[in-house]
């Protein structure tokens, strides 16, 4: 975390100044998003600009455990988390394709309104 301190007199820091806490909070969730794949042995091939370019404060908002939600997700599990197989799905729609993927069913009609990482 990058932090500046302001002194008033020699030796004495009055206060600190921090990175907005929307970047801090991307941070962590980039970090855990990558230490996850890391260990689920997925390829990780996307960086902290990349990621702060698909989550934008609007998509970061509609985050979370909704089934409208917005949620990362890979279009080809084989070739990794990188941008072009990255893509926002609502949750609903990734959970849906991904029990079509398991059990041998068409699935790839729930990623034409997928928001495609650039």
């Amino acid at each position: 975390m990058d932090t500046t301190i302001t002194k008033k007199k020699p030796g004495r820091p009055t206060g600190f100044r921090l990175k907005p806490e929307f970047d801090v909070k991307r941070k962590q969730v980039w970090a855990r998003a990558r230490a996850q794949a890391e260990y689920r042995g997925e390829t990780w091939d996307l960086d902290f600009d990349s990621f702060c370019r698909i989550m934008t404060p609007e998509v970061w908002q509609r985050r979370g455990r909704d089934s409208d939600s917005l949620c990362l997700c890979m279009y080809d599990p084989e070739q990794g988390w990188r941008v072009g197989n990255i893509a926002l799905l609502t949750r609903k729609m990734m959970i849906t394709q991904s029990i079509k993927r398991r059990f041998g069913l068409p699935w790839e009609q729930y990623w034409q309104d997928a928001i495609w990482a650039e």
